[in-house]
């Protein structure tokens, strides 16, 4: 009879376990988002924010949604998120216990967690035609050390949306406008289907108003503000996605790039340059420029090497990279006849190292018969 009892006792246990850990939804809303969560190399760029009016006894007003392209992008590849750091799958009971455990010195402070009706509006106020039936139809992510983000967000995709709704917010405040969600787009003007080889980028391109470029010797050289540069045209394929999606350097790139609508992905072949120029590989005659501003342009690669830019510009560049220093041309603004003013860098890898870009110094060369002189 003992044996009976314990086993009884053996199965309830297991029953109530298996229940405080809730396994992931089976919704069909929930089971599309991981399914596009399983792609590879997906982009993000912000496109909207939803934000309501909150009162002093914590009620939420009706909700509003504004154009927005502030917040950096998540890039999303085989169920992870990236965002500077990798963020893992978790469920909505793990986030709440983690926020749970930090403790506000305020005691009129309280956390409130959004009722499914809040989550549901929050989604309809962005565009988002699909509804939940419960938190768990979200997506929660984690640090990937194991920790919870301490301002939950539950995430969920309809078309090429990326939906993130703010799942807590405080009492005992005074009221304010706080946000309540974001949408994010995959969706970009300028995005490569192919992986563009090395090999096949090599010659001159050119804008239709003229302006020029050329691939030569695994470098970018261009006509820009006045001078012309330089960059190492890296291929990213040769980082792991893990190793390439947590560089702070990718991720500032990938923000500036978003501006214009261009993807910059673990298939990707692109550059830069000293004044924080990107350039990126669409196809191997498809090339996009943004400058720091943002602003995109299209070059063209040309059938023939009919306009380039000055022989003295790669004559002057090549012997200066045979000296023995610790910082490289990045690029030469013309002071007069055969006069350059040579702008320092510390790397020409503009896209994974030197994203800070800039000039550390200058000096100024002279060029005659193919010698240059360094004043």
């Amino acid at each position: 009879m003992k044996k009976t009892i314990l086993m009884l006792l053996t199965v309830v246990a297991a029953g109530l376990l298996a229940a405080c850990q809730k396994a992931p939804s089976t919704s069909a809303v929930y089971q599309h988002t991981t399914a596009v969560l399983a792609q590879s190399d997906q982009v993000w760029r912000e496109v909207q924010t939803a934000t309501a009016t909150q009162t002093a006894s914590a009620s939420l007003g009706s909700e509003t949604a504004q154009a927005a392209s502030q917040l950096s992008p998540w890039v999303t590849d085989a169920g992870k998120f990236y965002h500077g750091a990798a963020q893992s799958q978790t469920t909505y009971q793990a986030v709440k216990a983690g926020v749970s455990k930090v403790k506000n010195p305020n005691p009129k402070i309280k956390t409130k967690w959004a009722t499914v009706k809040q989550i549901n509006r929050t989604l309809k106020t962005l565009g988002a035609t699909k509804q939940i039936t419960s938190r768990n139809d979200l997506v929660y992510i984690k640090e990937a050390d194991g920790s919870i983000a301490q301002s939950p967000v539950g995430y969920l995709i309809q078309g090429d949306a990326l939906y993130a709704v703010q799942m807590a917010y405080t009492t005992g405040e005074t009221g304010g406008v706080i946000n309540r969600g974001n949408k994010f787009t995959r969706k970009m003007a300028y995005a490569s289907d192919q992986v563009v080889k090395p090999a096949a980028i090599s010659g001159t391109w050119q804008t239709k108003a003229g302006q020029t470029a050329v691939v030569k010797n695994g470098q970018l050289f261009a006509a820009q503000n006045g001078a012309y540069t330089r960059g190492q045209i890296e291929n990213l394929g040769q980082y792991s996605t893990k190793t390439l999606y947590t560089k702070i350097a990718y991720q500032l790139r990938q923000t500036q790039l978003s501006k214009a609508q261009v993807k910059l992905s673990h298939q990707s072949l692109a550059s830069g340059d000293v004044y924080n120029n990107l350039y990126v590989f669409l196809t191997p005659t498809k090339m996009v420029a943004v400058n720091a501003a943002g602003q995109a342009v299209l070059y063209t690669k040309q059938k023939a090497n009919q306009t380039s830019l000055p022989s003295a510009v790669f004559t002057i560049f090549s012997q200066l990279d045979k000296r023995s220093s610790s910082t490289l041309a990045g690029s030469l603004r013309p002071q007069g006849e055969h006069q350059y003013l040579v702008g320092l860098t510390v790397n020409l890898h503009f896209i994974t190292q030197n994203y800070a870009g800039g000039v550390n110094g200058t000096e100024p060369v002279t060029i005659s018969k193919g010698k240059i002189n360094v004043n």
